[in-house]
């Protein structure tokens, strides 16, 4: 994968949250369970709720400065994101048409990412 995933176990979660200060939703990623995505990038960057509950699992992901996310928004209910959600928001602060080439190159199934 040409991008780094953050991971806690060398960032400080912290930094983690720092890095995706500014990013906003800039796509869906469709057709994928929770599951389907730890199998393709492994555990969650982060693994516990926001405070205001809105995002209960993150995957971020850096290049070249740029951050990256593939994150649920605003289900609220830990239990559906992880068993049931198939709709996935993509955030960053740039174009990333790179990142969605990225995703569909390393995932293992057909997805469909929705600008």
């Amino acid at each position: 994968m040409k991008f780094k995933k953050i991971t806690q176990k060398t960032t400080p979660l912290e930094d983690i949250y720092s890095l995706t200060t500014g990013t906003h939703k800039i796509a869906t990623l469709k057709n994928i369970s929770y599951d389907d995505l730890v199998r393709n990038f492994g555990e969650p960057s982060v693994d516990v709720p926001s405070g205001d509950d809105k995002v209960q699992v993150e995957w971020v992901f850096t290049r070249k400065g740029n951050t990256f996310t593939i994150y649920d928004w605003k289900t609220f209910d830990r239990d559906y994101t992880l068993q049931e959600l198939t709709h996935w928001s993509i955030g960053g602060a740039i174009n990333g048409d790179e990142f969605f080439e990225c995703i569909e190159d390393h995932i293992d199934r057909d997805v469909l990412i929705q600008v």
